[in-house]
């Protein structure tokens, strides 16, 4: 019934009329369901049965006999009625879906008690999902053409299919709860490259549609993180509110024609770009954070959350605070939250991949993809302890476990392995290769948020490729603090006296979790705002200044065949196609004919960019093939000079 409603509501709006029928019978039904709910929460007669579906729909007549009277005109009437249409049909599913709930298996009268219960548990069910999921799939199959629409509405379908809440025991929530986050990862990896390929494009209605579809994102995953911590049907209500949220959502963009109001492009709405990789990750990391839980600790509450990961209820702000911070760290620094997070931004790398002619940038977006792998989730999370002391992979001091004597060595030996292969192949040996950001920055998404370095405010006063002289304090500050957290590390593995700990914490722990496991997603979120690549640019990464000063110094350049063709040049792509928003990257080869920076990660974006194809990465690999090429011209130029003086004998 209510499909069919929905396909006359579909087509009057399409001919810009609007039946007061559809109206009149929304509000019926919302009237027949009340008094069904009724009859089996109380133990009424038939006839105050009766008189109760009397009185409602009475109620519900009067309701629109005012609401039409309060319309001046059929436009008007049309405005409103985008949005009262999808609330009234809202309103009769939950009422369905609790009539059903009682009927089936709660008699027990609704109160103010278990309201909220009651109202949880029928959404979070298949008596509310059932008949959504239906009109959806009718509605994508039979009433949408707009491929935008279709994935959003196939997205809340999919990842309602199989919620969480619905499931009988601790297994099944545990299999609901990571189909719903391989469903939105799915969907955002979908969503995401959508947002690339139209990046200057894509509408502001539209965009505006893909923020509220993240937030129901967040309130799903919020959701199923309350409801897994608490394991009871009242605590589910959020989760119904996203369910509500997504029904209505659905229902008004099905009928809304105000798709293509404001400025078009991403750029123009940076706030919203902002909006959406807020919200994305906050999905990701509720989500993760859910999975983490349920699969780690058998004691629920708030209590049961905290010992999951390792600490005690707080006694202090302070202590919240440090605690929070902790909790947050610990959750992206899983290998749950990097499997989800990096695997939207590889399969967005991929994509790039299979657009790309540049044989080695292929070959060292394979490498990214293989150092995440490896490198971020398997290393840390599943190779035995002891072989933190044996190989050179720490990515920074921390990042492994504490400081102790016995990881000294490799400790060192990864900064030494670092600095050989700055020296010899430049900073993107490391922050284009290793790091997890080459998979952040390197697929369609990233490249297309190179543009907030020429409209980010904070973006434009830092172009360039030198660091700002107010940077530098960061700079120096961030390893200033790095050192003494390791220092005290060192000492209170040697000493055994935790005293000087961080409520038990780790110095060296809790400085990498906050410097790279909160700061740099907080950084990566505020793209919009500060300009892409924020961790090189700003300073406050210890390794990338590490790196960049062993790059600056090393063999690697970016140099051109032809400086004149730089001078005649009216695009300069190569400057605004950038990472780190090397702004005098043109002035520098027009100059001497190459480009160095301790800022440039070799990325390669400004070779691709080039429309003339002048611009070719130089490293050892150069360095050694020009000194052989002279060595074999001096080489040949003997043998001639002999060859010569032998004619002449």
């Amino acid at each position: 019934m209510s499909f069919v409603l929905i396909y006359f509501i579909r087509i009057s709006h399409l001919k810009g009329t609007l039946s007061y029928f559809e109206l009149f019978i929304l509000a019926m039904m919302a009237s027949m369901f009340f008094s069904l709910i009724l009859l089996f929460s109380w133990p009424l007669t038939f006839k105050l049965v009766e008189d109760a579906i009397d009185i409602s729909m009475l109620a519900m007549g009067l309701i629109l006999v005012y609401y039409v009277s309060r319309t001046g005109n059929k436009s008007d009437l049309k405005f409103k009625s985008i949005h009262i249409l999808p609330l009234l049909v809202v309103f009769n599913e939950v009422l369905m879906s609790i009539f059903l709930y009682q009927a089936l298996y709660h008699r027990e009268p609704i109160t103010i008690n278990n309201l909220l219960s009651v109202f949880s548990a029928s959404i979070s069910s298949y008596l509310f999902i059932l008949p959504m999921e239906i009109e959806m799939i009718f509605s994508i199959l039979f009433l949408e053409n707009d491929r935008l629409k279709k994935i959003a509405f196939s997205s809340i379908a999919g990842i309602s299919l199989f919620n969480p809440a619905i499931v009988p025991s601790r297994a099944l929530f545990l299999s609901g709860t990571i189909y719903s986050a391989i469903s939105m990862v799915i969907f955002m990896i979908i969503i995401f490259e959508e947002i690339a390929r139209r990046f200057d494009t894509m509408n502001y209605g539209r965009i505006r549609m893909l923020v509220i579809l993240f937030l129901i994102f967040t309130l799903s995953s919020a959701g199923i993180l309350l409801g897994d911590i608490y394991v009871k049907s009242q605590y589910y209500w959020l989760l119904a509110v996203s369910m509500l949220s997504g029904m209505y959502y659905y229902l008004y963009y099905l009928n809304s024609t105000l798709l293509r109001n404001g400025k078009p492009g991403w750029v123009n709405n940076r706030y919203n770009m902002f909006y959406v990789l807020g919200l994305s990750f906050a999905s990701e990391w509720l989500i993760s954070a859910a999975i983490e839980f349920i699969s780690s600790s058998s004691v629920r509450g708030t209590l049961g959350f905290l010992t999951s990961f390792g600490i005690e209820q707080a006694s202090s702000l302070s202590q919240y605070l440090v605690y929070g911070l902790y909790v947050f760290g610990s959750v992206t620094n899983n290998y749950v939250f990097l499997l989800v997070m990096g695997s939207e931004m590889i399969a967005l790398v991929i994509f790039r991949m299979r657009s790309l002619k540049w044989r080695e940038k292929k070959w060292n977006l394979a490498m990214a993809i293989a150092a995440y792998a490896l490198y971020t989730i398997f290393w840390p999370n599943f190779a035995p302890a002891s072989y933190y002391s044996k190989v050179p992979l720490w990515g920074n001091v921390g990042s492994l476990g504490p400081v102790y004597p016995g990881i000294l060595l490799a400790l060192i030996g990864s900064y030494v392995l670092y600095a050989i292969l700055a020296l010899l192949f430049g900073r993107r040996s490391y922050c284009s290769t290793l790091c997890p950001s080459a998979v952040m920055y390197g697929g369609t998404l990233g490249q297309a948020m190179i543009k907030y370095n020429y409209t980010a405010p904070l973006s434009r006063k830092n172009i360039g490729s030198r660091f700002k002289g107010y940077l530098y304090p960061i700079i120096t500050s961030s390893w200033i603090l790095i050192l003494i957290a390791s220092y005290i590390s060192y000492r209170i593995s040697v000493t055994g006296n935790d005293a000087v700990s961080i409520y038990g914490i780790d110095p060296a722990i809790f400085y990498s979790y906050i410097v790279w496991n909160v700061m740099w997603y907080l950084f990566f979120i505020s793209i919009p705002l500060i300009g892409m690549s924020p961790c090189r640019r700003y300073g406050w990464c210890t390794t990338g200044t590490f790196v960049g000063f062993f790059s600056k110094i090393g063999f690697f350049r970016l140099k051109v065949r032809d400086p004149s063709i730089c001078l005649k040049c009216e695009t300069k792509a190569c400057a605004t196609a950038c990472e780190v928003g090397a702004g005098d990257l043109p002035g520098q080869f027009i100059k001497q004919g190459y480009f160095k920076s301790a800022k440039c990660v070799g990325s390669g974006s400004c070779v691709i960019a080039c429309p003339y194809n002048n611009i070719y990465f130089y490293d050892i690999r150069s360095f050694i093939s020009d000194r052989l090429s002279k060595f074999r011209k001096k080489e040949e130029g003997e043998t001639h000079l002999d060859l010569s003086v032998d004619r002449i004998r």
